[in-house]
């Protein structure tokens, strides 16, 4: 096995340890097992520049009680004596954690520790399947202990203990507001973080409100994140940066369960509990922003701080935290680079735009950290009355006309264009004064640029995307940073997608919480492996199934093992189980999967086809990705961001790897890139989310007759007259052909879609030649292009399935195929008027769907149309010889040299050989 192969395994598996994957499960021949990876967020080429700052010992900053089960674990943080008498923990415990923690001082035995949840609730409503939960350990000591510095805490279960340094936070003696400090931050654990261009911001922007006391809890960030703090702590003075490690919680001793799983993120709240806990009577405000948050003092103050001191003197210093209104912030003209910060410096704060205020979850607090028992982001919880103190103290809720949090989030779909311009004169004092200081602090500062590294930030911008995503099924999941995938359709049943040679005789076993399971069975993903119409394509998709006996407790995990090799892989496994209380809430009624996109460059076709797929209701788009252009990218990247509405899912679909010697290929026997294992694949991941889904190409579109608005208005009809027994509707086919004009972007935004008025058509073929199918994924239990196969019925439900095969009269697949077909009438003869009811909508639509829409157009370049054409002319040529190889994308590989396929992305291997 190669050395590179190593390699890439490795850092794959750092890369399970801190990003979110998604895992599916494959076969091959030579009794191997490979495993794809469907690379949700990052791979290890994008990720390679991110160095991993993570922990100081063992890659674990909380201190672990070592349990034999995972549920009776804490994780101890930090301990605090507050007063005298009360000495306080931040930990993380499982919420129905039943274990005991003893506590002792100078080995004298003190009690028990209490604990009270740092959210107002734990689980907290907003998060229910999140169980691993922060809490606040309570030790209340008697009067006849001599407290040291050191605290003993031990497991009332196992009775091993653990010895913990305690850090006094007590109101010094003569204190009279004699604080280090009058100003700080906290910042939350910091996850891949890369940009030093914002961090730079950051600082300058709260040394001029009047901070001098920054609490940085890092996580992952590059290295030029690191040489920016270094360079504050060293040349600007008067400013302290105390950087506190967090790691993410370590596994039980079987490493068979990892907690995170079911932590939220990295638990900022106990993060922000422990920070406020050590800056008390050392820092008199502290705020919790992130790093694109400012607070902007709007009244007759000189800065932030100015404003603190006045308004808690004139509340007589009762003020526990003081709330400010939240507005999202889009700078016009940001930096690009180190020379547009000495260039423009804070001039970039003279052109900005801002929508209305947020809605009350993205307000922010500026606490006195003393007068503070617990704590929340975007309000305030618990005061120390009647605790600490017996001063009352109360929240403070400030004007918007005072001051406010400008929040300029990085992703487009927080904040849309429709905003209003920023009076510049708000920070017409900042940027004075920080045009003077940002020369003297920058002078000396050396970094190696990267910030525009375009694999860098596609990567996180995709984690952040997908994290922000992932909210919309907090109520179904925990939203931590791990969440990997296998399927699990019902309590019992787990099934994997995967590809083998047909003829593989390994035997593959699975197993669950280390305990043996069984063998994996396989079923064809179609109706015969090999199949008839190719016979000689023996790499094919199966469904492997795992039926679970009642007595196991299915954990997220499964391991699998091939028995002739006995290597053994552990994969995450996706609910895709009916969620309780469900009732036809779907997130999505109308969706549409694609097959995996090869040498794919028409971007105008793509436009068209969402706007007539929008316009048929559809909100989901599934797109299965292998080689595109820049453009389709772009196009991608401009619907998930402008498009409201709608929710584009982009999955890597590579080819196969070869086997390790490299001497032979299985591309060579597998049909295309498995089209028909992707739209097994895809269905199942829409399973309880989207009700309806379209297996269709990008030429085709199903439309119907002038009884219904919509393609979703007709689903919906329909299974309603049938008592939602369909399980698959059918469209027969006709080729059609549209006079199109467009030849560039700004033709279509010109002539849009008036070109509907009068298409040419073919006659309306026979089913199943060409027919494209609506399925319900929740009933399906197996998928074919052109006719259903098998579904539920007798497997999951005793509901009796069936398939509606629609009349040409009600609806139509209408397929405007761009290369003379195998098949394909040679003459259009008639002229219809069927698509022209769309044409006021779709116009109206493209207008606001593309207006800020921007792409070099490139639809003309001959080295991409020999490339393509090269390629349609030989697979369509193999069609003709079904029936002595498989027609296979190996087999047109040698029709383009390297220049033509050059404009193409592809993807990175999402294969691995186990």
């Amino acid at each position: 096995m190669k050395i590179n192969f190593f390699f890439k395994l490795l850092t794959v598996i750092l890369i399970l340890f801190v990003i979110t994957y998604n895992f599916i499960i494959y076969i091959t021949s030579d009794f191997k097992f490979i495993i794809y990876i469907c690379k949700k967020i990052n791979n290890e080429t994008k990720i390679s520049n991110i160095i991993f700052e993570l922990l100081k010992t063992n890659d674990k900053t909380f201190k672990n009680e070592s349990i034999k089960k995972s549920e009776e674990i804490f994780y101890i943080k930090s301990a605090f004596r507050v007063t005298d008498n009360i000495i306080r923990l931040s930990l993380i415990k499982y919420v129905y954690n039943n274990d005991t923690l003893l506590w002792w001082i100078n080995e004298k035995y003190g009690g028990v520790v209490e604990f009270e949840c740092q959210r107002e609730k734990c689980p907290s409503r907003t998060l229910p399947k999140c169980l691993y939960v922060g809490y606040i350990g309570i030790i209340n000591v008697p009067s006849t202990f001599e407290i040291s510095d050191k605290i003993k805490l031990q497991s009332k279960m196992t009775q091993k203990f653990i010895t913990l340094k305690i850090i006094d936070v007590r109101k010094p003696k003569n204190f009279n507001d004699k604080y280090q400090h009058k100003l700080g931050v906290c910042l939350q654990p910091i996850f891949l973080y890369n940009n030093y261009l914002e961090l730079i911001f950051f600082f300058e922007h709260w040394i001029y409100e009047g901070a001098t006391k920054f609490y940085f809890y890092k996580h992952t960030i590059t290295e030029n994140i690191l040489n920016v703090i270094k360079h504050y702590q060293k040349y600007v003075k008067n400013i302290d940066i105390e950087i506190i490690d967090w790691s993410e919680l370590p596994k039980n001793e079987n490493e068979d369960f990892d907690p995170n799983s079911l932590l939220f993120r990295l638990e900022p709240y106990l993060a922000t509990m422990d920070c406020m806990y050590r800056a008390r009577y050392i820092v008199k405000y502290v705020a919790q922003v992130d790093f694109d948050e400012i607070i902007v003092i709007l009244s007759n103050y000189s800065n932030l701080l100015d404003f603190l001191e006045k308004t808690t003197n004139n509340k007589k210093n009762n003020i526990s935290s003081l709330l400010f209104k939240s507005q999202f912030l889009k700078i016009i003209n940001n930096w690009n680079s180190i020379e547009d910060i000495k260039t423009k410096k804070f001039n970039i704060l003279t052109n900005m735009k801002r929508p209305s205020f947020l809605p009350v979850f993205y307000n922010k607090l500026v606490y006195i950290p003393e007068a503070n028992f617990n704590y929340y982001f975007h309000r305030s919880l618990k005061t120390e009355t009647g605790i600490s103190t017996n001063t009352v103290y109360v929240p403070y809720n400030v004007p918007k006309f005072d001051g406010r949090v400008m929040h300029y989030r990085k992703l487009g779909e927080f904040l849309r264009l429709t905003t209003n311009r920023v009076n510049a004169s708000i920070f017409s004092n900042e940027i004075s004064f920080v045009n003077k200081s940002l020369d003297r602090h920058i002078k000396f500062l050396s970094i190696d640029e990267n910030i525009n590294d375009k694999s860098v930030q596609e990567s996180l911008n995709s984690f952040y995307f997908c994290r922000d995503k992932v909210k919309l099924s907090r109520s179904k999941r925990c939203t931590s940073l791990r969440i990997c995938f296998t399927f699990r359709v019902s309590d019992n049943i787990i099934r994997l997608s995967l590809i083998k040679y047909v003829y593989n005789n390994d035997t593959l076993l699975w197993w669950i919480n280390n305990e043996y399971g069984g063998i994996v069975e396989f079923e064809c993903q179609r109706d015969k492996c090999p199949s008839r119409t190719l016979p000689k394509c023996f790499y094919v998709g199966y469904i492997g199934i795992i039926n679970v006996p009642s007595t196991f407790e299915i954990s997220d995990k499964i391991k699998l093992q091939s028995k002739m090799s006995r290597k053994f892989i552990t994969l995450n496994i996706i609910d895709v189980r009916k969620p309780k209380n469900f009732n036809d809430n779907y997130q999505h009624k109308l969706g549409v999967c694609l097959q995996p996109a090869f040498l794919y460059n028409n971007y105008l076709e793509l436009i068209s086809f969402f706007e007539h797929w929008i316009y048929e209701g559809a909100t989901k788009f599934y797109f299965y990705k292998n080689t595109i252009t820049e453009n389709i990218l772009n196009v991608l990247k401009h619907y998930q961001k402008y498009v409201k509405k709608i929710d584009i899912e982009i999955i890597d679909w590579s080819e196969l790897p070869k086997n390790e010697n490299e001497d032979f290929d299985p591309n060579s026997l597998l049909f295309r890139l498995e089209p028909y294992l992707a739209t097994m694949d895809c269905m199942y991941r829409a399973r309880y989310i989207v009700k309806y889904v379209a297996q269709v190409d990008f030429d085709e579109v199903i439309v119907t007759s002038k009884t219904y608005t919509t393609l979703l208005e007709f689903l919906e009809r329909k299974s309603e007259e049938k008592e939602n027994t369909i399980s698959t509707f059918s469209f027969l086919s006709q080729f059609v052909k549209f006079n199109i004009d467009w030849k560039t972007l700004d033709d279509l935004k010109q002539t849009k879609f008036n070109h509907l008025a009068s298409i040419k058509t073919g006659a309306v073929m026979v089913r199943p030649l060409f027919t494209k199918l609506v399925h319900l994924p929740i009933v399906n239990f197996k998928y074919y292009l052109h006719y259903p196969l098998k579904s539920e019925t007798g497997i999951l439900t005793n509901i009796t399935y069936t398939l509606l095969k629609v009349s040409s009269n009600d609806g139509r697949v209408l397929h405007n195929r761009k290369y003379h077909s195998y098949g394909m009438p040679d003459q259009m003869t008639k002229n219809s008027t069927f698509l022209s009811k769309k044409i006021s909508i779709l116009n109206k639509n493209i207008d606001e769907h593309i207006k800020y829409l921007v792409l070099k157009d490139d639809l003309n370049n001959s080295k991409i149309i020999s490339a393509l054409t090269n390629i349609a002319k030989c697979r369509e040529n193999l069609k003709r010889r079904l029936k002595k190889l498989c027609p296979s994308l190996y087999q047109c590989k040698n029709e383009n040299d390297e220049e033509n396929l050059s404009y193409f992305k592809g993807v990175d291997q999402t294969w691995y050989i186990l």
